[in-house]
Protein backbone atom coordinates (compact mmCIF):
# COMPACT_ATOMS: atom_id res chain seq x y z
CA UNK A 1 0.00 0.00 0.00
CA UNK A 2 0.96 3.59 -0.82
CA UNK A 3 1.85 5.98 2.18
CA UNK A 4 -1.26 7.25 2.83
CA UNK A 5 -2.87 3.71 4.21
CA UNK A 6 -0.99 3.73 7.69
CA UNK A 7 -1.32 -0.16 8.15
CA UNK A 8 1.31 -2.08 10.25
CA UNK A 9 2.40 -3.00 6.05
CA UNK A 10 3.73 0.87 5.80
CA UNK A 11 5.62 0.54 8.59
CA UNK A 12 7.61 -2.03 7.81
CA UNK A 13 8.53 -1.23 4.51
CA UNK A 14 10.12 1.81 5.32
CA UNK A 15 11.80 1.40 8.52
CA UNK A 16 14.97 -0.40 7.24
CA UNK A 17 16.07 -4.19 8.39
CA UNK A 18 16.31 -6.39 10.84
CA UNK A 19 17.86 -9.71 11.77
CA UNK A 20 15.88 -12.27 13.11
CA UNK A 21 15.92 -14.07 15.69
CA UNK A 22 16.16 -18.01 15.91
CA UNK A 23 13.71 -20.41 17.20
CA UNK A 24 13.85 -22.11 19.88
CA UNK A 25 11.37 -23.83 21.52
CA UNK A 26 11.16 -24.00 25.08
CA UNK A 27 9.90 -27.38 27.19
CA UNK A 28 10.41 -31.07 26.25
CA UNK A 29 9.81 -31.98 23.06
CA UNK A 30 6.76 -34.94 23.23
CA UNK A 31 7.46 -38.25 21.25
CA UNK A 32 5.28 -38.23 18.42
CA UNK A 33 2.73 -40.25 19.74
CA UNK A 34 2.37 -38.29 22.56
CA UNK A 35 2.50 -34.89 20.04
CA UNK A 36 -0.42 -36.51 18.09
CA UNK A 37 -2.47 -37.37 21.28
CA UNK A 38 -2.00 -34.36 22.90
CA UNK A 39 -2.60 -32.00 20.04
CA UNK A 40 -5.98 -34.31 19.40
CA UNK A 41 -6.82 -33.80 22.64
CA UNK A 42 -6.70 -30.02 22.74
CA UNK A 43 -8.55 -29.34 19.62
CA UNK A 44 -11.47 -31.95 20.92
CA UNK A 45 -12.24 -29.67 23.39
CA UNK A 46 -11.81 -26.67 21.60
CA UNK A 47 -14.91 -24.62 21.09
CA UNK A 48 -13.92 -23.03 17.52
CA UNK A 49 -16.06 -19.74 16.67
CA UNK A 50 -17.58 -20.29 13.13
CA UNK A 51 -18.16 -17.07 12.70
CA UNK A 52 -16.85 -13.22 13.95
CA UNK A 53 -17.10 -9.27 14.09
CA UNK A 54 -14.76 -7.44 15.55
CA UNK A 55 -13.67 -3.43 16.05
CA UNK A 56 -10.08 -3.58 16.66
CA UNK A 57 -8.16 -0.25 17.49
CA UNK A 58 -4.21 -1.21 16.50
CA UNK A 59 -0.94 1.34 17.47
CA UNK A 60 1.73 0.58 15.71
CA UNK A 61 5.59 1.66 16.74
CA UNK A 62 8.93 1.90 15.25
CA UNK A 63 11.71 3.84 16.69
CA UNK A 64 10.49 7.20 18.18
CA UNK A 65 7.46 7.16 15.65
CA UNK A 66 3.76 5.93 16.21
CA UNK A 67 0.61 5.95 14.62
CA UNK A 68 -3.04 4.86 15.84
CA UNK A 69 -6.22 3.43 13.35
CA UNK A 70 -8.80 0.51 13.40
CA UNK A 71 -9.59 -2.56 11.94
CA UNK A 72 -13.16 -3.53 11.32
CA UNK A 73 -12.76 -7.40 10.57
CA UNK A 74 -15.51 -9.83 9.17
CA UNK A 75 -14.44 -13.55 9.56
CA UNK A 76 -16.96 -16.64 8.20
CA UNK A 77 -16.57 -20.15 8.20
CA UNK A 78 -12.86 -19.62 9.50
CA UNK A 79 -11.84 -19.40 5.78
CA UNK A 80 -13.46 -16.16 4.78
CA UNK A 81 -12.16 -12.89 5.99
CA UNK A 82 -12.54 -9.00 5.40
CA UNK A 83 -10.75 -6.27 6.95
CA UNK A 84 -11.42 -2.95 6.83
CA UNK A 85 -8.64 -0.22 7.72
CA UNK A 86 -10.23 2.40 9.34
CA UNK A 87 -9.22 5.98 10.39
CA UNK A 88 -9.63 6.65 14.34
CA UNK A 89 -12.50 8.86 13.89
CA UNK A 90 -15.56 8.55 10.98
CA UNK A 91 -16.41 5.63 9.35
CA UNK A 92 -14.58 5.78 5.90
CA UNK A 93 -12.39 3.05 4.41
CA UNK A 94 -8.97 3.62 3.62
CA UNK A 95 -8.56 -0.06 2.57
CA UNK A 96 -10.06 -3.28 2.45
CA UNK A 97 -9.40 -6.74 1.84
CA UNK A 98 -11.66 -9.78 1.60
CA UNK A 99 -10.07 -13.04 1.38
CA UNK A 100 -12.21 -16.69 0.44
CA UNK A 101 -10.98 -20.09 0.08
CA UNK A 102 -10.70 -18.69 -4.10
CA UNK A 103 -8.28 -15.94 -3.46
CA UNK A 104 -7.91 -12.67 -2.10
CA UNK A 105 -8.91 -9.07 -3.31
CA UNK A 106 -7.54 -5.75 -1.88
CA UNK A 107 -8.81 -2.25 -2.33
CA UNK A 108 -6.64 0.64 -1.73
CA UNK A 109 -9.59 3.29 -1.58
CA UNK A 110 -7.22 6.81 -1.08
CA UNK A 111 -5.12 5.92 -4.14
CA UNK A 112 -7.78 4.31 -5.96
CA UNK A 113 -5.78 0.99 -6.95
CA UNK A 114 -6.57 -2.38 -6.61
CA UNK A 115 -5.19 -6.01 -6.58
CA UNK A 116 -6.14 -9.37 -6.70
CA UNK A 117 -4.05 -13.19 -5.97
CA UNK A 118 -4.72 -16.00 -6.10
CA UNK A 119 -2.45 -16.26 -2.89
CA UNK A 120 -4.83 -14.85 -0.35
CA UNK A 121 -1.62 -14.85 2.23
CA UNK A 122 0.71 -12.47 -0.04
CA UNK A 123 -1.98 -9.36 -0.05
CA UNK A 124 -3.13 -10.23 3.61
CA UNK A 125 0.90 -9.44 4.27
CA UNK A 126 1.24 -7.00 2.05
CA UNK A 127 -2.00 -4.94 3.93
CA UNK A 128 -1.22 -6.04 7.49
CA UNK A 129 2.09 -6.45 7.17
CA UNK A 130 2.22 -9.78 9.21
CA UNK A 131 3.25 -13.17 7.49
CA UNK A 132 1.33 -15.96 8.23
CA UNK A 133 -1.90 -14.66 8.88
CA UNK A 134 -4.95 -17.26 7.72
CA UNK A 135 -8.10 -16.32 8.10
CA UNK A 136 -7.95 -19.18 10.70
CA UNK A 137 -5.02 -17.75 12.45
CA UNK A 138 -6.83 -14.36 12.81
CA UNK A 139 -9.83 -16.07 14.32
CA UNK A 140 -7.23 -17.58 17.09
CA UNK A 141 -5.88 -14.38 17.70
CA UNK A 142 -9.62 -12.19 18.06
CA UNK A 143 -10.92 -15.30 20.09
CA UNK A 144 -7.66 -16.12 22.10
CA UNK A 145 -9.21 -19.97 21.00
CA UNK A 146 -6.98 -22.31 19.18
CA UNK A 147 -7.93 -23.05 15.50
CA UNK A 148 -9.29 -26.49 14.28
CA UNK A 149 -6.24 -27.93 13.53
CA UNK A 150 -5.42 -31.47 11.44
CA UNK A 151 -2.56 -33.01 13.80
CA UNK A 152 -0.60 -34.17 10.65
CA UNK A 153 2.76 -35.20 12.25
CA UNK A 154 2.94 -32.10 15.40
CA UNK A 155 5.69 -31.08 17.17
CA UNK A 156 4.80 -30.79 21.01
CA UNK A 157 6.88 -28.79 23.67
CA UNK A 158 5.82 -29.46 26.96
CA UNK A 159 6.44 -27.39 30.50
CA UNK A 160 7.01 -27.85 33.82
CA UNK A 161 4.15 -24.59 34.31
CA UNK A 162 1.58 -26.41 31.93
CA UNK A 163 2.12 -24.64 28.92
CA UNK A 164 2.76 -26.44 25.56
CA UNK A 165 3.54 -24.88 22.18
CA UNK A 166 2.58 -26.85 19.27
CA UNK A 167 3.21 -26.65 15.50
CA UNK A 168 2.14 -28.89 13.06
CA UNK A 169 4.17 -30.61 10.24
CA UNK A 170 6.02 -27.64 7.60
CA UNK A 171 3.28 -24.35 9.47
CA UNK A 172 4.63 -21.06 10.00
CA UNK A 173 2.65 -20.75 13.56
CA UNK A 174 3.94 -21.61 16.32
CA UNK A 175 1.05 -21.97 19.37
CA UNK A 176 2.24 -21.17 22.93
CA UNK A 177 -1.35 -22.84 24.80
CA UNK A 178 -2.37 -22.74 28.36
CA UNK A 179 -3.00 -26.87 28.45
CA UNK A 180 -5.38 -26.71 31.49
CA UNK A 181 -7.26 -24.32 30.00
CA UNK A 182 -6.81 -24.79 26.40
CA UNK A 183 -6.63 -20.97 25.75
CA UNK A 184 -3.62 -19.25 23.27
CA UNK A 185 -1.26 -17.46 24.98
CA UNK A 186 0.65 -16.28 21.75
CA UNK A 187 2.41 -17.39 18.72
CA UNK A 188 5.22 -17.35 17.06
CA UNK A 189 5.23 -16.98 13.11
CA UNK A 190 8.69 -18.49 11.55
CA UNK A 191 10.49 -18.01 8.25
CA UNK A 192 9.71 -20.06 5.33
CA UNK A 193 12.55 -22.74 6.54
CA UNK A 194 11.26 -22.48 9.74
CA UNK A 195 14.32 -21.68 11.22
CA UNK A 196 13.98 -17.98 11.93
CA UNK A 197 10.98 -15.92 13.62
CA UNK A 198 9.44 -13.17 11.56
CA UNK A 199 7.00 -12.17 14.40
CA UNK A 200 5.57 -13.14 18.12
CA UNK A 201 2.31 -12.69 18.94
CA UNK A 202 0.85 -12.05 22.83
CA UNK A 203 -2.31 -12.84 23.56
CA UNK A 204 -3.96 -11.25 26.98
CA UNK A 205 -6.93 -10.50 28.65
CA UNK A 206 -7.60 -6.74 28.16
CA UNK A 207 -10.89 -4.76 28.87
CA UNK A 208 -13.83 -6.08 29.65
CA UNK A 209 -12.60 -9.59 29.17
CA UNK A 210 -11.37 -8.81 25.50
CA UNK A 211 -8.28 -10.11 23.62
CA UNK A 212 -5.76 -7.67 23.52
CA UNK A 213 -2.99 -9.13 21.26
CA UNK A 214 0.93 -7.96 21.11
CA UNK A 215 3.05 -7.89 18.15
CA UNK A 216 6.97 -8.33 18.39
CA UNK A 217 7.59 -7.75 14.17
CA UNK A 218 11.11 -8.79 13.46
CA UNK A 219 10.86 -9.18 9.49
CA UNK A 220 11.63 -6.80 7.27
CA UNK A 221 12.26 -4.53 10.15
CA UNK A 222 12.00 -4.08 14.16
CA UNK A 223 8.84 -2.89 14.96
CA UNK A 224 5.69 -3.51 17.75
CA UNK A 225 1.88 -3.30 17.35
CA UNK A 226 -1.08 -3.30 19.91
CA UNK A 227 -3.91 -4.30 18.49
CA UNK A 228 -6.68 -4.42 21.51
CA UNK A 229 -10.43 -5.94 20.60
CA UNK A 230 -12.96 -3.21 21.54
CA UNK A 231 -15.67 -5.02 20.31
CA UNK A 232 -16.11 -9.08 19.54
CA UNK A 233 -19.51 -10.67 18.33
CA UNK A 234 -19.61 -14.38 17.78
CA UNK A 235 -21.64 -17.32 15.67
CA UNK A 236 -24.19 -14.58 14.71
CA UNK A 237 -25.05 -14.74 10.69
CA UNK A 238 -22.88 -12.85 8.54
CA UNK A 239 -23.89 -11.95 4.91
CA UNK A 240 -22.09 -13.62 1.96
CA UNK A 241 -22.75 -10.30 0.12
CA UNK A 242 -19.64 -8.89 2.63
CA UNK A 243 -16.93 -10.83 1.11
CA UNK A 244 -18.19 -10.19 -2.38
CA UNK A 245 -16.49 -7.25 -3.64
CA UNK A 246 -15.44 -5.38 -6.80
CA UNK A 247 -13.53 -2.29 -7.80
CA UNK A 248 -15.43 0.70 -8.90
CA UNK A 249 -14.49 0.86 -12.45
CA UNK A 250 -12.13 4.02 -12.33
CA UNK A 251 -9.75 2.10 -10.17
CA UNK A 252 -6.26 0.90 -11.25
CA UNK A 253 -5.17 -2.90 -11.49
CA UNK A 254 -1.65 -3.24 -9.53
Amino acid sequence: MRKHIISLALWLSVAGCAQLPTFQPSGEQQASQDASRICQSLVTHTSTAHSARALVHATVRSGRESASFRYAVVMKESRKMRIDLLPLEGAYTLGLLVVTPDGGTLIDTTNKTFSTERDAEKLTREFVGLPGLSPEVVLALLTGRLPLLSCSSPQVFKTREGTVMLREDSSRIVWDINQDSETIRGAQILDAAGEKIEAVALVEVGEGGLPLVRFSVFSPTSASAEMTVQRLTLNKDIPEDLFRVAAPADYTLR
